[in-house]
């Protein structure tokens, strides 16, 4: 494999309200991203308060919630700016927070790469709409497909 591919990159928020923890879903984040078919491109974590937000480092958090996410040092990396995360959460309440994850989903990575050859390329890629796939799975429209209706 080139290493030319990425796989596809993909974004995760989730919403911690006050007395919510994350702790569960955490964990099975950085086992994904220590058996290697992750890669954690960015992880921010936003507070609301006093009307507006603010980033925190995920261990400076976690340490004031009672949550070890040291495992976590170094996955923020700022490809999300602060224009980004006010566009993103915008009915942020205050005390709650928001855990951006940016993932490369790195097992599709190979696959890619092995359609760039001659002859043969990648024309298009990216998300289905949640929406979309919902309607066709109460339609019916996947049946027979393998995909559970």
């Amino acid at each position: 494999m080139g290493n030319d591919w990425l796989g596809p990159v993909e974004h995760l928020d989730v919403r911690v309200e006050p007395g919510g923890s994350p702790d569960e879903g955490l964990r099975r984040l950085r086992a994904l991203v220590d058996g290697g078919l992750v890669r954690l491109l960015d992880l921010e974590v936003v507070v609301g308060a006093d009307g507006a937000r603010h980033a925190l480092d995920v261990a400076t958090w976690g340490e004031g919630v009672g949550l070890d996410l040291h495992a976590f040092d170094g996955a923020w990396s700022g490809l999300l700016d602060d224009d980004d995360l006010v566009a993103a959460l915008p009915d942020l309440d205050d005390g709650s927070v928001e855990i951006v994850v940016v993932y490369e989903i790195v097992a599709l990575a190979a696959v890619l790469d092995a359609f760039d050859g001659p002859a043969v390329r990648v024309t298009g890629s990216g998300p289905v709409a949640e929406a979309d796939l919902l309607a066709a799975l109460d339609k019916g429209e996947l049946a027979g497909t393998g995909v559970p209706t």
